[in-house]
């Protein structure tokens, strides 16, 4: 698995999880490949979700979002590889189906 792959697994769990508790998942959603849309949450889902991103790889993200426009999961790990090249000796996320 490479590394954006990797930090695309971890972010896609993570934005599962805030939509499951803001906004609510469509049914087979958590199981559904690719990037999870973010449409549904609203400005303070999004907050959460960065907040738990930098939790998770321990990073200062909130003041580098700026206008981001993220559309998915995976935008959010895009940015991330190319704003902190750190990422690149992160620990892999778990393979999800």
């Amino acid at each position: 698995m490479s590394t954006t792959s990797g930090v695309r697994a971890r972010v896609r769990t993570l934005a599962l999880d805030v939509k499951d508790m803001t906004a609510g998942l469509e049914p087979g959603e958590r199981e559904a490949p690719g990037g999870v849309g973010l449409d549904a949450l609203d400005g303070f889902g999004l907050v959460h979700l960065v907040l738990y991103i930098e939790e998770e790889f321990d990073l200062a993200v909130l003041e580098r979002v700026g206008s981001a426009d993220w559309a998915t999961s995976d935008d959010i790990a895009d940015f991330l590889v190319r704003e902190f090249p750190e990422l690149a000796g992160a620990p892999e996320g778990p393979d999800l189906p």
